[in-house]
């Protein structure tokens, strides 16, 4: 099934597929000129909520159920993402996963991650803490950066509000 999440207007459509077993596969952003045909489903509702939870502060990860599709080191770098609540390197991340020499193979993985959100990819930075690229596969490169920026900058004010 393919469903349309109207995010934030900064952030625009994104595109959510799940599987039979209603198991969502992929999320990505996508152009409003070219939309799929759309299915309608009383399952997707709980899927939108965590997303509307997301962008509302309330939620910095997502617990409906998912599959990820790619090659083994490819999730375990995603699986990884999963647990990252902040902004990290690349560098870190491969420590993390215990390949430290292997950055660009773990910033391989991490642009190819299917579950835009879902596998938080965007906390990802540079050794330098600039912001980088993002959903370079679906967004064209500066509208990318800004997202991410932007969804970096929210998720901060989120921490900060529930700290309040």
């Amino acid at each position: 099934m393919v469903y349309i999440y109207t995010g934030p207007k900064w952030l625009g459509n994104m595109l959510i597929e799940t599987n039979e077993a209603n198991k969502v596969f992929s999320v990505r952003f996508c152009n409003t000129q070219n939309l799929p045909k759309i299915s309608s489903s009383h399952d997707i509702h709980a899927i939108i909520k965590q997303f509307d939870e997301y962008f509302q502060g309330t939620r910095m990860k997502f617990s409906f159920p998912y599959t990820l599709q790619g090659t083994p080191f490819q999730k375990k770098v995603w699986e990884a993402l999963r647990d990252i609540l902040h902004p990290l390197s690349y560098s870190r991340l491969a420590q993390h996963i215990g390949k430290p020499r292997a950055i660009r193979a773990v910033a391989s993985a991490v642009a190819s991650n299917p579950l835009i959100l879902v596998i938080p990819c965007h906390r990802v930075v540079r050794k330098d803490n600039r912001i980088g690229t993002y959903a370079i596969k679906t967004l064209e490169y500066k509208r990318g950066k800004t997202i991410k920026k932007k969804l970096l900058q929210h998720e901060e004010h989120s921490i900060q509000r529930k700290a309040a």
